[in-house]
């Protein structure tokens, strides 16, 4: 049973919740950190908590935490475990915002990276499109730095040898 303080804390958009305020009680904003210097351990507990703290609160209102577990496996090469956590965030995301919202394209960018760090370029270019199509509705018109666009460079990179 979450307690009233995790309640808040998810309102707030603390806690793994939708909105960060950035003030560091973030758990997933702290993975998110710790996975950018390349600290994958401290990354994965900081994620696995957010996790926790979001499957305790009845709304479920954000796969932020999820994406950011996934990310982490991913980074770690654990593919086998990555997959479903990143189709999990996939599905919670359409659920909650629908075919075309911004989480749901960012879920599609982080299934599609799954994709391209196993190799699987065929089977991530669906879901680039249909992320590059969502960021191209929301935004009006293609934009080359979308946040689709940003997460597939980002992970190109990362990628290349």
């Amino acid at each position: 049973m979450p307690s009233a303080a995790d309640h808040r804390r998810t309102r707030a958009g603390g806690a793994g919740g939708p909105r960060s305020a950035g003030n560091g009680d973030d758990p997933c904003q702290r993975a998110r950190i710790a996975l950018a210097r390349g600290e994958t351990k401290p990354a994965e507990a900081w994620a696995s908590r957010a996790l926790a703290i979001a499957r305790r609160n009845p709304h479920g209102r954000s796969a932020e935490p999820l994406r950011t577990l996934g990310a982490v496996l991913v980074a770690e090469e654990r593919f086998a475990e990555a997959e479903p956590v990143l189709a999990e965030a996939l599905a919670q995301d359409r659920n909650q915002h629908g075919a075309g919202g911004a989480d749901t394209a960012r879920s599609l960018a982080q299934l599609a990276n799954f994709y391209l760090r196993r190799g699987k370029a065929g089977d991530a270019l669906p879901l680039i499109q249909e992320a590059a199509a969502i960021d191209q509705s929301r935004l009006g018109r293609p934009i080359p730095s979308s946040p689709t666009i940003c997460t597939i460079s980002a992970s190109l990179r990362c990628a290349a040898p």
